[in-house]
């Protein structure tokens, strides 16, 4: 695209490859050109081949602080903030040829340009659109905003990623003969990149000051070469008439970009017109000028004078016109109060075109220097405007810092300065609940409630205390959640608010139940969901729909459950309360996971996981449910992403739940994967969690795969601590689930002792079976079967058991499972059978030989037609999909011909 590009031909080819790829719509949207200043980032977007694309170019400016002013410079909407509207702009373009938009300098872009870059990148990902982007690596802090951009972009896979780095030195010498017309001798390069290190902006400066030395009559052997960047651009300055420098100063201070008209109204000098022939200023277009570049710029700003700078920011700020740039130059001119003025009238209109976190950084700079003799209350509505600024950006860090300054401001006298309080209590709170700080969450909580029924807002105070009241229910504090529901009760009834009174009437009965108290608690969740309602109450009544449901889950009554959740479902979905209609989806898929309706669960947590009224709750539960159902298949790789997200986002809002059933998920696959110690860690962690809480429930059937882990490991210790979980567990709720628990734990503890054949072992194990029958939890009945199995070995009970384990296994496809019981299949006394009879397996053995299904009927003398229907049974009763799957299957049991089979008759 015009300009001459010197040593860069790989760097080159790889922007044009991407560029290729994005004008198919393939690849990353986005691609990152990152380097140190003066390495040649802007001349590299400059000299790729963009073809016939459209072209539309920004750079931003430090000091420049327009809203979305970066992009505002290539999409020409009067408010770029939303990513839709932005893609549709771009595309108008698209239709008819690609579209390259190149955004120069990111380091120094407003933060809600680089807050955009995300959804637009996700929105432009299949579109014929590149965004060609290039920053400063070696200017770039830790707290920029760009590093989390650039993080979240590549965890996206929504960015390539080219750094840029000094020339070598055969690049070097190219761009002195560029610069020169005079190829360089080798002594004269090697000192050139000994003292630039191949930048090549140096180099060129150093170039252009040999060029200018020897048109002085200076030998090249007598040049000196200037040690810093700097030096060189002010040797090339150093040639300039006294008054083209003092212009040139005035330029330096406006900016990087400027206007003639601005720097003869600042200066009182007409512009000269040797300063466009300096190689120090370049001209844009008509008036406006710039700096060739930001090291120039930075180089001659430094050498004004310090008197004659604060002077020359005083007359800029006076003539600007955008209050941020105004700002900037009274900061500079060390006028405090005027840049107070402007910054906060700055912060304000970002406010308006929501560029939160642009304004945030405007209302801290003004807090930074705000006078020690100004009024508290003024500078308090100022920190509550960043704090407000903060939490609507994400920034939650930054609003707690903010909120705790408000909380902790002295007490002054009136209802107004309480209500405030008690308001920044509830978003503190808020804040802590987003970073995962739940102590302190909690805490602000508690404040906020005892704050709001001091000044008599004791519906308020409710509230609070029913926010509390939930998150101790979801971290399984359940005595806890009781006792600030007793509180909740009182300020709901003394603020007479029906809608309250029936919350925290579910919620206690929700917890009471959770506790193993069913018999207490699902009748006053049923009494407060029908004054619900009877009093028309549809929020109410939806979550209070779904804390029936889950108390149904917590009786044992899983039937009733699911349909609770569907009803709740279906009563969301006609009162608009999606959120909670999600949460009810998300909680059904746990109870088909039990009940080994895997496919089902599966395909409702993606309908879940697509809604974008999901909540955080709803995603820890399906994307766990969905990686529990991996695990259980074998298939580590998809189980291990779901399922550490899943703990992620469980532990980040304290899910206990979801925490250990995703934990259980973690174990399961690195067993499968041979890596039982770390499975056993994992457990122990279950276990920890377990007893510092009072989850009861669903830490059942995982404590369950705890015990097996740990009795193959002789670990007697943790067998124990596991044994009497499962004891309190059936003490407490006296479900049939949780007795079962207890018996196979002390069936594990026996078979550790005395092994198999032991009577004890035996009995305790019988007995967890047969409080199995009839409750629809084939994964435990799996377990416990094959741990029967081997604790009859040699008998045809033994092998009776081993066969149930093996075919519920092998119908649910739990490659996991069925690996797991492989060893003592293969030392009991005959091969265990697949379910199949004796036909069936004939034909499928001649199948997997790869006779078609009328080569099958010819040797045996039968039908076609009945060689396909055995076909299609047997594939049924495998639970698989093809009959390649079933021949697999079979092959991985042993049971094909040739193999000793243990047939059915």
């Amino acid at each position: 695209m015009g300009s001459t590009l010197v040593g860069r031909d790989g760097e080159l080819a790889r922007v044009e490859a991407w560029l290729a790829e994005r004008f198919r719509g393939a690849g990353a949207p986005v691609l990152l050109v990152a380097g140190e200043a003066g390495v040649g980032k802007t001349a590299l977007l400059r000299a790729a081949d963009t073809g016939s694309a459209a072209v539309l170019r920004a750079s931003a400016e430090p000091f420049r602080a327009l809203p979305f002013g970066l992009l505002g410079q290539v999409v020409t909407l009067a408010l770029p903030t939303d990513a839709d509207a932005v893609r549709a702009h771009l595309l108008a373009d698209a239709a008819v040829r690609p579209v390259v938009v190149v955004l120069d300098d990111l380091h120094w872009s407003d933060d809600a340009t680089l807050d955009l870059l995300v959804p637009l990148a996700q929105r432009l990902a299949t579109d014929p659109v590149a965004i060609l982007c290039a920053y400063r690596s070696d200017d770039l802090p830790r707290s920029h905003r760009l590093r989390a951009i650039r993080a979240t972009l590549r965890q996206q896979r929504h960015c390539v990623e080219l750094p840029l780095g000094p020339l070598p030195a055969a690049g070097v010498a190219q761009l002195i003969e560029q610069v020169t017309a005079i190829a360089p001798d080798p002594a004269l390069v090697e000192a050139v990149l000994a003292r630039t290190e191949g930048v090549p902006f140096f180099v060129e400066e150093l170039a252009a000051a040999r060029v200018a030395a020897s048109r002085g009559g200076v030998g090249e052997h007598e040049l000196p070469l200037p040690e810093t960047v700097r030096d060189a651009v002010l040797l090339r300055a150093a040639g300039l008439a006294a008054r083209a420098r003092a212009t040139l100063d005035v330029a330096a201070v406006i900016g990087l970009r400027f206007t003639v008209p601005d720097v003869v109204a600042v200066g009182g000098e007409q512009w000269p017109d040797e300063l466009d022939d300096s190689g120090l200023i370049v001209s844009v277009a008509g008036d406006q000028r710039r700096f060739r570049h930001a090291l120039a710029h930075e180089a001659v700003y430094a050498e004004v004078p310090w008197s004659r700078r604060r002077a020359l920011h005083r007359s800029v700020a006076e003539r600007a016109t955008d209050p941020g740039v105004a700002a900037n130059h009274w900061l500079a001119a060390s006028d405090g109060e005027r840049a107070r003025s402007a910054l906060l009238a700055a912060a304000a209109n970002h406010e308006l075109v929501h560029a939160y976190r642009d304004a945030a950084r405007f209302l801290t700079t003004a807090l930074e220097h705000w006078p020690a003799t100004a009024g508290e209350p003024e500078r308090l509505s100022i920190v509550d405007r960043l704090a407000r600024c903060c939490e609507l950006c994400g920034d939650s860090t930054r609003a707690v810092r903010s909120l705790r300054e408000l909380v902790a401001a002295p007490d002054t006298i009136g209802p107004e300065a309480a209500r405030r309080r008690a308001g920044a209590y509830r978003r503190l709170a808020v804040q802590h609940e987003l970073l995962g700080h739940w102590p302190s969450a909690l805490t602000a909580r508690e404040a906020a409630a005892a704050a709001y029924a001091e000044f008599g807002q004791v519906g308020e105070a409710a509230t609070e205390r029913l926010a509390l009241a939930a998150h101790l229910r979801s971290a399984a504090s359940f005595r806890a959640a009781l006792e600030v529901l007793d509180d909740a009760q009182a300020d709901a009834s003394a603020a007479r608010r029906t809608d309250l009174i029936c919350r925290v009437d579910g919620l206690r009965g929700n917890v009471l139940s959770r506790m193993g108290r069913a018999e207490q608690g699902l009748p006053v969740v049923r009494q407060a969901l029908d004054r619900a309602l009877q009093h028309g109450l549809s929020a109410a009544s939806a979550e209070i729909y779904q804390r029936l449901a889950d108390s149904l889950e917590h009786a044992g009554d899983y039937r009733g459950a699911s349909r609770a959740y569907d009803r709740a479902f279906e009563f969301c979905a006609q009162h608009g309360h999606d959120a909670t209609g999600q949460l009810c989806l998300a909680c059904a898929t746990v109870i088909l996971f039990h009940s080994g309706r895997w496919e089902r669960a599966v395909a409702l947590a993606a309908d879940v996981l697509a809604d974008e009224a999901t909540g955080p709750h709803a995603r820890a539960v399906t994307t766990g449910v969905r990686g529990l159902v991996h695990a259980m298949r074998g298939e580590a790789a998809h189980a291990r992403s779901a399922l550490l997200e899943s703990r992620g986002i469980a532990t980040r809002i304290d899910l206990v739940a979801m925490e250990i059933l995703s934990s259980w998920g973690m174990a399961l696959v690195d067993e499968w994967s041979g890596r039982p110690e770390r499975a056993a860690e994992t457990y122990r962690h279950v276990v920890r969690r377990c007893e510092q809480t009072e989850e009861r429930h669903y830490c059942v059937p995982v404590l369950q795969f705890a015990a097996a882990r740990f009795a193959i490991d002789g670990a007697s210790t943790d067998l124990g601590a596991t044994t009497a979980l499962l004891a309190d567990a059936a003490a407490r709720t006296g479900s049939p689930e949780a007795r079962a628990g207890f018996a196979y734990a002390a069936g594990e503890s026996a078979l550790v002792v005395a092994g198999p054949g032991e009577a004890e072992a035996v009995g305790q194990l019988s007995r967890a079976a047969e409080l199995l029958v009839g409750l629809d939890l084939p994964i435990v009945e799996v377990l416990v079967h094959h741990r029967l199995g081997v604790a009859l070995s040699g008998s045809d009970d033994g092998r009776a058991s081993l066969r149930t384990a093996y075919t519920t296994a092998q119908r649910l496809r739990a490659r996991a499972l069925l690996d797991r019981m492989r060893a003592d299949l293969d030392d009991a006394p005959g091969r265990v059978d697949a379910g199949l009879t004796e036909r069936e397996l004939q034909i499928m053995s001649l199948v997997g030989e790869g006779l078609t299904s009328r080569a099958v009927a010819a040797r045996l003398y039968l039908s076609v037609r009945t060689v396909e229907m055995h076909v299609r049974n047997a594939v049924a009763k495998l639970g698989c999909r093809t009959r390649a799957e079933a021949i697999r299957q079979l092959a991985e049991a042993g049971a094909l011909t040739g193999q000793t089979v243990h047939r059915r008759p």
